[in-house]
C-alpha cells in the first residue's frame, strides 16, 4: 500500500503548476534565451518577481505573454487557421510542463 500512496504523490506533484519559474526555466519553456526573457521582462511582456537575491518569471505573464504572441501571429497572417494557433500554445504548455 506504500508504494501506491508515493504513486499518488508523484501524480499531485506533476499536476501542480508553479507560480514562478527561474529566468532559466522560463527560458527552456519558451524555447528563448536569456536576454530575451530580460528584454521581454524591460519591455513589460514577462513579469518578474525577485525573492531574495533570486529572479523569477510569473507563470501567468508567460501564458499572457503566449497568448499575445499567437494572437500577433494571427494578425499577421503568419497563422492560417486557428488549430495551428492552438498547436503552438499546446506545445509551448507541453514545453512548460516537461521542465
Amino acid at each position: 500500500m506504500a508504494i501506491h500512496d508515493e504513486d499518488r504523490k508523484l501524480e499531485n506533484k506533476a499536476a501542480v503548476t508553479p507560480l514562478l519559474h527561474s529566468v532559466h526555466n522560463a527560458c527552456t519553456k519558451l524555447g528563448v534565451g536569456r536576454n530575451t526573457i530580460y528584454n521581454n521582462v524591460n519591455d513589460g511582456d514577462l513579469e518578474l518577481v525577485k525573492i531574495g537575491r533570486r529572479s523569477f518569471i510569473t507563470d501567468r505573464s508567460i501564458n499572457a505573454y503566449l497568448d499575445k504572441i499567437c494572437a500577433e501571429a494571427a494578425d499577421r497572417g503568419a497563422l492560417h487557421d486557428a488549430s495551428a494557433e492552438q498547436a503552438i500554445k499546446a506545445k509551448a504548455r507541453k514545453r512548460q510542463s516537461a521542465v
